[in-house]
């Protein structure tokens, strides 16, 4: 056992760990396996108990969002058409939203980021 000195960090290395083939699949540890346990990787853990650093953290990315958007006027553009065109790949989206931005003259400052 060897000891460290005063402010040393220590930090295992999570990325073998989550790559270790021996833990998960000797083959490749990448590959998605429907037979593994559904569980094997949760980082926030399950259900209603979940960490609350999870909502901790979209919180502050809201919060970041709204202090990096506050000093603008944010309104959608003059191209935009009013009746949208609808295309369905992966999600269902607009074909096109234009947005533009001005200064706000009421702006206000957040300090949480």
């Amino acid at each position: 056992m060897q000891s460290t000195n005063n402010c040393d960090i220590i930090q295992p290395d999570v990325y073998s760990l989550h790559y270790n083939k021996d833990l998960w699949d000797p083959e490749d540890a990448k590959e998605f396996i429907p037979e593994r346990h559904p569980m094997a990787f949760m980082p926030f853990g399950q259900g209603s108990r979940n960490c609350i650093g999870m909502r901790f953290g979209l919180m502050k990315i809201k919060l970041c969002w709204a202090q990096f958007l506050s000093p603008y006027k944010i309104s959608i553009g003059d191209k935009t058409k009013n009746n949208f065109i609808i295309r369905e790949i992966l999600v269902i989206q607009p074909d096109a939203v234009y947005i533009k931005h001005e200064k706000s003259k009421y702006y206000f400052l957040l300090f949480f980021c």
